[in-house]
């Protein structure tokens, strides 16, 4: 696999060397000499080297996927992905090397009929885990790393639930569709509602919480943009209005910045906070998905198509798998 980083107007191709890691993970190596200066701020790059790792593939397996859809990387960078179809997550170290998995049980025994399809993930700030799912009817469970259950909330939907969680407040965000409108839950880690409001620009999908508490949202049915809530509730603004896309991912980093897995094209395209967007940072993917950014500024994409995850070391640049 080849790896081109473009930051327009000018494109060019970095020399890569490939091997593979003790677990079966493909490690691109790309060293670029003398880039052009990124359009980010006023940050220039006097050289830029992304190391890429990508494993997986379809299967029951260790290290394999049956759709891995969404990310999330904690605090210790591991990445835990939500392998939808074999009902559990799976856990990696930042090399793509399989540390464990477990099933995505809905209740403290595990029996039959006693897993969930987990669509989302979130990681609060005690380090435990929080997926939402659906066994037929909507879930949502919190579990510690390791997989052990702790708790199971049941939305008032039956139509299946996104969540993120808002760190700062300790607040689980819920999205949901009723028979007749979209509203979104705050929740206190007990269950208990702290607040919630109706979306009335659409029907809320996936969801992101920024360090600040806004809250970002993508439409489920239109899919082409993600609106902007302050924590309150309150509509601020929508972004990607002038974007080709079909957002099926969606993440926050620390700074503030808004990364939207765009289906169309296989892209992965920055925002600033206010709206704004900053520039295409993947490009080439097939069935781009889940996206999560790590402690590190590395960055981390699902492919649900292809059944794979990609660790990039950083999104400083533009890259182009092909």
């Amino acid at each position: 696999m080849d790896f081109v980083f473009f930051c327009p107007p000018q494109t060019w191709t970095a020399t890569t060397f490939t091997d593979k890691t003790t677990f079966g993970a493909t490690r691109h190596v790309d060293y670029t000499s003398s880039p052009p200066t990124s359009n980010y701020g006023n940050y220039q790059d006097p050289e830029l080297t992304v190391i890429v790792f990508d494993f997986g593939g379809q299967g029951e397996g260790a290290g394999q996927f049956s759709e891995p859809s969404a990310v999330v990387v904690s605090p210790s960078n591991e990445i835990f992905v939500t392998d939808t179809f074999n009902r559990r997550v799976r856990v990696f170290s930042m090399t793509g090397d399989y540390l464990r998995q477990f099933p995505a049980v809905v209740s403290g025994k595990q029996s039959s009929g006693g897993t969930m399809k987990p669509t989302g993930i979130s990681i609060d700030g005690e380090g435990h885990l929080w997926l939402a799912g659906y066994s037929p009817r909507s879930v949502i469970v919190r579990y510690t790393k390791m997989g052990n259950h702790l708790a199971t909330l049941h939305p008032s939907t039956i139509k299946r639930s996104d969540i993120a969680v808002d760190t700062r407040h300790d607040y689980v965000v819920v999205t949901q569709i009723l028979r007749s409108h979209g509203q979104v839950e705050l929740l206190h880690f007990n269950g208990t509602v702290v607040r919630k409001f109706r979306m009335q620009q659409g029907f809320p999908g996936l969801v992101a919480v920024g360090p600040e508490g806004n809250i970002f949202m993508s439409d489920r049915f239109t899919e082409n943009r993600v609106y902007v809530f302050n924590k309150t509730g309150h509509y601020l603004f929508s972004l990607g209005d002038d974007q080709a896309m079909k957002v099926s991912g969606l993440c926050t980093d620390s700074s503030g910045n808004v990364l939207v897995a765009n289906w169309h094209g296989g892209t992965v395209e920055l925002f600033a906070g206010d709206g704004r967007h900053v520039r295409r940072v993947v490009s080439g993917m097939f069935g781009v998905k889940g996206v999560a950014v790590g402690p590190g500024g590395q960055l981390v994409v699902t492919d649900d198509e292809n059944d794979t995850v990609a660790i990039f070391s950083h999104y400083r640049s533009c890259i182009t798998l092909g």
